[in-house]
């Protein structure tokens, strides 16, 4: 098994300098602008029976985790939508990449492994300037691969394996 011993203690502003950009060069017209600027809406709906949401492991969710994970989606959404369109992503489970193994459980260290990839679960919605929908639809996103990323490897941030999954959701699924 392949094993890396990888921490999530950082601050938001760390987790948002080492974010993927790749929405960023989509070729959609960039709001220039607040007002014309997409708005992005990311919910969690019960995260107390997320499967493992939590940086020392376990059911539930980690309000430091939820919110880590909000303010990626929001900023990498943002570099790749169309101007006054609107994003709601509601996200109905999270499965962490990686665990925290009992001896592990006071730390806030997950032991990385390839039978232990990323997976989130989400519903979203993306409308137009006047609110119509464009488009909707239910999603499992996850990768069984996540190990074998050497720039996410590199990216000391914390969730950078959770981060880097839902950048490669959003370019595959809003960037043209």
């Amino acid at each position: 098994m392949n094993g890396v011993l990888a921490g999530a203690g950082a601050t938001v502003a760390a987790m948002l300098l080492g974010a993927l950009a790749g929405c960023a060069q989509s070729g959609q017209p960039v709001a220039r602008d607040a007002a014309d600027a997409p708005r992005v809406t990311v919910e969690f709906v019960e995260p107390e029976r997320f499967v493992d949401a939590r940086l020392r492991g376990g059911r539930g969710a980690d309000d430091s985790v939820l919110d880590l994970l909000r303010a990626h989606l929001v900023e990498q959404a943002r570099g790749c939508l169309p101007a006054g369109s609107s994003l709601t992503v509601r996200i109905t489970d999270i499965d962490l990449a990686g665990e925290t193994p009992p001896l592990l459980a006071a730390t806030d260290f997950r032991v990385m492994r390839d039978i232990t990839w990323p997976r989130i679960d989400l519903d979203w919605r993306l409308a137009d300037a006047d609110g119509t929908t464009l488009a909707a639809r239910s999603e499992s996103v996850s990768d069984m691969n996540y190990l074998r990323g050497a720039a996410v490897r590199a990216d000391g941030a914390p969730l950078r394996y959770d981060r880097a999954l839902l950048s490669g959701w959003l370019r595959r699924r809003f960037c043209p």
